[in-house]
């Protein structure tokens, strides 16, 4: 018997196995059948992107007091777990737009390409604040 900790193998453990974990939970299976060639980009462009963190808590009082929310315009899916809800409390706090894009999950972008261009377009489109 060997002592000490179990030897990590890179290929089910590493960071390409994790971003695929994220990957499968994003996605539903019926998504995978229908768009293979999106999953391979989500997992060629995702699968590190998955284990680093954009956390927007430390900085929403401080964007917020300073008047600065209205720069800010938060996508999030509709089906991605509490991000909806958490996107809506952070742009309480800044003072800034929500969108929810209907029937998506985590990365609109390739889920609902259409819808998620569309939403962009709308934002980038509109009048500066």
């Amino acid at each position: 018997m060997s002592s000490g900790s179990p030897r990590v193998d890179p290929v089910t453990n590493g960071p390409r196995a994790l971003g695929r974990q994220s990957i499968a939970r994003w996605f539903d299976k019926d998504f995978f059948v229908a768009y293979p060639e999106r999953i391979a980009h989500a997992e060629s462009v995702y699968c590190l992107a998955a284990l680093k963190v954009l956390n927007l808590s430390p900085y929403a009082e401080d964007i917020g007091s300073r008047g600065d929310g209205a720069r800010f315009v938060l996508v999030a899916g509709e089906l991605d777990g509490t991000v909806p809800q958490e996107s809506e409390a952070l742009a309480n706090i800044m003072g800034s737009e929500v969108v929810v894009i209907p029937k998506s999950g985590h990365i609109t972008n390739i889920q609902l390409p259409d819808e998620f261009h569309s939403v962009i377009s709308d934002i980038l489109s509109s009048p500066v604040r």
